[in-house]
């Protein structure tokens, strides 16, 4: 059985690999996508998520993906990381789920 925390972590790093493998087969995988992909699961690395936390994710409109998170109802004005990846960010995006 997997707690709350672990099975985050494996769903956010299955959705990575995932992405990594539909980037590669369509030949569009660079250097800089993987940089972007290893710093996205670096921001997960520390973090706990009991039950009512919540991962926010916003999008800007030159393609940065912005990762925060809220533990105690409270919508931090800063985000974790930064993330400047367009193709990382709309891939995030869309395949978040709403629960």
């Amino acid at each position: 059985m997997y707690s709350w925390l672990s099975r985050r972590r494996l769903e956010v790093g299955v959705s990575a690999v995932e992405c990594v493998a539909i980037w590669k087969s369509l030949g569009i995988y660079t250097d800089s996508d993987e940089k972007a992909v290893e710093r996205f699961l670096e921001v997960f690395n520390d973090e706990t998520f009991l039950p009512g936390a919540s991962i926010l994710f916003d999008l800007s409109p030159k393609g940065s993906l912005t990762v925060a998170f809220s533990k105690d109802d409270i919508i931090s004005e800063t985000g974790k990381a930064k993330i400047d990846n367009k193709l990382l960010a709309e891939a995030v995006l869309g395949s978040t789920t709403i629960i």
